[in-house]
């Protein structure tokens, strides 16, 4: 099962994530999942990188990816423009992270929500 950890700071904005695990939803290079939930991720990091001022502090291996926004962690700046852009792409990880526990079910992916 694949575990993913979204971070949101005191006002409720995503600034990060954690994924681990693999969905097991079919074999290595076969899994739609393991593709789908990977996709998301690395379009998330990419289009902040891309789309924002931000550089994410990001660590990936085997089964294992992290990204952290540190400048969104304790912040609250919804007025400036890179924060909503950053924090809409977070959101929408989280949206397509739903959508695939919605369409595959909670035994190939697991979505944690945690204020950190």
């Amino acid at each position: 099962m694949i575990t993913a950890q979204l971070f949101q700071n005191s006002v409720n904005q995503y600034y990060g994530f954690l994924i681990e695990g693999h969905a097991g939803y079919a074999e290595e290079g076969e899994d739609i999942i393991c593709s789908a939930v990977s996709a998301l991720a690395l379009n998330t990091i990419n289009s902040i990188e891309k789309f924002t001022a931000f550089q994410p502090i990001c660590k990936m291996q085997e089964g294992y990816l992290s990204c952290i926004v540190s400048e969104l962690r304790n912040s609250d700046s919804a007025s400036d423009s890179h924060y909503r852009e950053a924090n809409l792409l977070l959101n929408s990880l989280a949206l397509g992270l739903e959508s695939i526990v919605q369409t595959y079910g909670t035994q190939y992916l697991h979505v944690l929500i945690t204020q950190k």
